[in-house]
């Protein structure tokens, strides 16, 4: 077991775009990868707009480093989704509010610092980005691997009383 000893976020590219898809259908032109229009949705400052990420790393006593990817979806601000992800808006809200919640925390636990991670809101009245909550619990979950030294798989089976296939599972 090893407990969780400093959190860092670290802004970086996406895969892909975020376009803001209620300027594309009210008419944004295309024009090669981009589009020319004005922007609808809060948070774009143009209809097509390279994709953020934030890369969180969590720092184990024992030197291990868990990693997770805060990334978000291509329509963000549509249909109900997040806005458009500001990675280093969100970065600051990782390396702050986030690490705060888990310095010092063991880091085997998985569902015990995911819950940490889901009542970091209310209790911080800190509205977290959905791309955060999926990076985070993703480098949780690859702490918990690590401070077990177990696959992440594994860990994900003795959480939830599961077992791992041994053979491929039909879609």
């Amino acid at each position: 077991m090893a407990s969780i000893t400093d959190v860092a976020a670290v802004p970086t590219v996406g895969g892909f775009y975020f376009d803001d898809k209620a300027a594309i259908k009210q008419g944004a032109e295309e024009d090669g990868f981009a589009y020319r229009g004005e922007t609808v949705t809060p948070g774009f400052d143009r209809v097509r707009k390279p994709s953020e990420a934030v890369s969180v790393q969590i720092q184990l006593e024992d030197g291990q480093v868990a990693v997770g990817e805060c990334a978000a979806v291509q329509y963000s601000g549509s249909c109900g989704r997040d806005e458009a992800f500001d990675a280093e808006k969100h970065a600051e809200i990782i390396e702050s509010t986030v690490a705060d919640a888990f310095l010092g925390r063991e880091a085997d636990d998985f569902r015990d610092n995911v819950a940490v991670l889901e009542d970091l809101q209310e209790r911080t009245g800190t509205s977290l980005h959905r791309a955060v909550e999926y990076g985070v619990s993703q480098a949780l979950l690859d702490a918990a691997a690590k401070s077990r030294r177990r696959t992440i798989a594994e860990v994900v089976a003795d959480e939830y009383d599961t077992r791992i296939a041994d053979e491929p599972i039909g879609v």
